[in-house]
């Protein structure tokens, strides 16, 4: 990051995970080189309340009831239904610092999650939204590791992996684009689609013997329940020396 600084380069905001959110080191470089930044942290990431004064956990300063009784905000989803969110905010002091810790709640889920942003002139729905714009690239990741072949690499060079990464997303961002272009409609090869006799009839006893059985069921995909949310996690706070 300090490369980048000294190059001139720099970024509109940094998201990222409660991981590198209790890096305390990590966020002082952040603020070192005045990069914003939106960072989920763990429920028992430090806080204060004033400068130089005791620490708390951030689940002790804003709990869920404070979310509860926040801001509503609704969170747009392309493939699931919209999620509603309430949020509220408060300034605490990290690393000698100035800071808004934020605590969300899913109103269906109860899912309570936290962020720390060193934004602290920044609209909370500016906030709202950077922070949880990194699970659209985090999903993103995922199809393309699924769909577009992004982890079948097995050379050991740096030039061929990188190149296999950059064709990989250009193959995500085809797909991406003709998806959208086709989203709802048949395109103009499948005219004959539905009509009797277009395609060959599946054979009755090949369909019936494997009905149930191993293969078959691995063929459909698991049927499994959605994983449980969870209320936040407890992450190893990482301070400087």
């Amino acid at each position: 990051m300090l490369r980048l600084h000294g190059n001139g380069i720099t970024f509109d905001w940094l998201v990222f995970d409660e991981t590198y959110g209790a890096a305390v080191p990590l966020l002082e470089v952040l603020n070192l080189v005045a990069q914003r930044f939106v960072a989920e942290v763990p429920v028992n990431f430090a806080v204060a309340e004033v400068a130089g004064g005791p620490t708390q956990r951030a689940d002790q300063r804003l709990g869920a009831a404070d979310a509860r009784g926040g801001r509503r905000y609704r969170l747009a989803h392309r493939t699931v239904r919209d999620s509603v969110w309430r949020a509220a905010t408060a300034a605490v002091w990290v690393a000698g610092r100035q800071h808004r810790l934020i605590v969300v709640i899913n109103e269906a889920t109860a899912e309570v999650k936290y962020f720390l942003s060193n934004a602290t002139s920044a609209p909370l729905a500016r906030l709202f939204a950077v922070a949880f714009c990194r699970w659209a690239v985090e999903h993103g990741f995922r199809l393309g590791k699924q769909e577009a072949g992004l982890m079948h690499y097995e050379g050991r060079d740096d030039t061929g992996l990188i190149r296999h990464l950059t064709l990989a997303l250009v193959v995500l961002g085809f797909v991406a684009t003709q998806t959208e272009r086709l989203r709802g409609e048949k395109s103009a090869c499948d005219g004959g689609a539905g009509v009797p006799g277009v395609e060959p009839a599946l054979r009755g006893a090949a369909a019936s013997s494997s009905e149930g059985s191993p293969e078959a069921a691995s063929e459909r995909g698991p049927s499994l329940p959605p994983a449980a949310q969870r209320a936040g996690h407890k992450v190893p706070q990482e301070t400087a020396a």
